[in-house]
């Protein structure tokens, strides 16, 4: 018997996002030239330079702390400069088991967790909260209303 491999889609990631405002949940990062990131790999921000690279809690530079999580896959070792790619950045639910950590320990994928909820991305296990569940209800505030 034959299987079809399928690629991870945005719904294996984002379970909901922030519906007050197209898009707010999203952002762009610039990724830096020789890393390479998987679709929900989790970012860190380099403080010197403003690029993101997969979190590492060894490091010292800034990207030992959890920004955003990538929703494209991309490989920049054969680049001169950083590519910019969509994130998400804040409020919304992220699917656990959707998320790359790498080779993080228990201990570190916990802490990279909560620096994500500090973010405002709250994660849940696949079956997660119920689709009417809405961010704001959670301590979310809304940033605007579409008139």
């Amino acid at each position: 018997m034959s299987f079809i491999h399928q690629d991870p889609q945005f719904t294996d990631l984002v379970h909901q996002e922030a519906t007050e405002l197209q898009f707010y949940s999203r952002d762009s990062a610039p990724i830096a030239v020789d890393t390479v990131v998987q679709f929900g790999q989790v970012l860190g921000k380099i403080t010197a330079s403003g690029e993101y690279v997969p979190v590492d809690p060894a490091a010292t530079d800034g990207s030992d702390v959890a920004k955003v999580v990538a929703i494209v896959p991309v490989d920049t070792t054969d680049q001169t400069d950083a590519i910019d790619i969509p994130v998400m950045a804040r409020q919304c639910y992220l699917i656990n088991q959707g998320l790359v950590f790498g080779d993080l320990t228990e201990a570190q994928i916990t802490t990279a967790t909560a620096e994500l909820k500090q973010a405002g991305m709250l994660t849940v296990n696949a079956s997660g909260p119920t689709s009417d569940v809405d961010l704001f209800a959670l301590g979310f505030e809304p940033i605007g209303k579409i008139v």
